[in-house]
Order: structure tokens, then sequence, then C-alpha cells
């Protein structure tokens, strides 16, 4: 892919599989279009609903800096965009792509309390796993209902997290390795919890909810 300098894509197109565009050094821009060559749409016909971005899509793109997505966007992988001129100028703290939130760029502030904003639907994995400096609770909104694999794996710094009622899946190694997570209350509509979601936390104890109908080996 050295030649690629853009990626432009339709509302017709579903989904871009892991490392699809990953080390393009040239490319610059990726852009979500709601019109087709075809037929054009109006924003408010045309949904990014169903539209995925796999894991390390576009990963170590060192000249991807712009890029241009829908609000209604339903998934993106883990270090999608990790490793690009538009991670790096990302502000410090919670950045969002439409309605996900990407990743928490920086440190996070010791004895801090964060707060996910209403709206977000999902959480990309690996979001939080690298920050661990000082201690730090969370509270996440009513409206989300799924927390990706590895979202907070290896953060020692995650001491305590608000889990919303409406919340149906703990991926994959969530809370792996959240050493200083001590207590957690589990919602009672959560459906699965995922491989390694709690192993080498802080829990000493945990309520499985009767809803849950999915347990994988090793939670």
């Amino acid at each position: 892919c050295m030649g690629i300098e853009s990626v432009a894509i339709t509302f017709s197109t579903k989904k871009i599989g892991s490392n699809a565009f990953a080390s393009c050094p040239n490319l610059q821009s990726f852009v979500w279009s709601n019109t087709s060559s075809a037929k054009a749409k109006s924003a408010s016909v045309a949904s990014a609903k169903g539209f995925e971005i796999g894991s390390e899509a576009f990963y170590n793109d060192t000249s991807l800096s712009d890029i241009s997505l829908p609000e209604d966007i339903t998934s993106i992988g883990s270090y999608a965009f990790r490793s690009t001129a538009w991670e790096a100028n990302l502000p410090e703290g919670l950045a969002y792509i439409g309605n996900i939130l990407y990743i928490y760029k920086g440190t996070i502030p010791g004895n801090s309390h964060l707060v996910v904003r209403e709206g977000t639907i999902g959480i990309c994995g690996n979001a939080f796993n690298d920050y661990s400096d000082g201690g730090f609770t969370i509270s996440l909104p009513s409206s989300l209902t799924t927390l990706a694999d590895d979202v907070f794996s290896g953060n020692g710094g995650l001491k305590g997290i608000s889990l919303p009622e409406g919340l149906v899946s703990i991926g994959f190694g969530t809370f792996h390795g959240c050493m200083n997570l001590k207590e957690i209350q589990l919602p009672g509509n959560l459906k699965e919890i995922g491989g390694s979601a709690f192993s080498g936390s802080g829990l000493t104890a945990i309520t499985i909810p009767s809803s849950v109908t999915s347990l994988s080996s090793s939670a």
C-alpha cells in the first residue's frame, strides 16, 4: 500500500477488516461518505449503523491525519488508529470517534473520577490499559451495552467502576491485571462474561447475576 494517499468508502461498506490498511506510510486521509456513485442519499437516510472497523486497521499509518467518520458507527477495534498523526494530535483526556470511546490519551491524573459521556455505545479494546499512574475511578453511561476485550487490561490504577444496568456483555480480559480493583457490582441484565475477564485483578469475591448465560473459562 505504499502508493495509497487516501481511502474513501461509502455507506454500502459494512466492515474494514483487521490490518486492512496498516503500515501505509503515505496514507493521509480516510473518509466515510453517505453517497454512492450510483445514487446520492441524505445523511438522514444513509446510516453507518452496522459499520465496523477492525483491530489495527490503520495501525502505523504515520501520515494519516484526516479521519471523517459518522456519529453512529457501530464498532472500532483495538489500536485501529494507533501510531497515526491523527492520534498523536488528539488532546489529552477521553477521545471519542462518534459514539465510540476510542482511547484515554495521556496519563490519568491520580485520585481522579472519569465520567464517560451519555450516548456512548462502545469502548475500544485497550482504551485504558496503558495508563496506571495514581488511582482513578470511572462511571459508564446507561447507553453502554458492551465492554470490549481488554478495555482496562493491565491498568493497575483502576480502583472502582460503576457499570450500567443495561450492560449485557463483558469481553475477554476486560479487567485482567487490574490489581487495585477490589470490588465490582455486576448489573442484573448481564448475559456474557468473556474468558480471563477478571483474572489477575484484586477481586476476592464476585457475585454472578442469574441473568448470565455464558461464562467463559478462566473468567
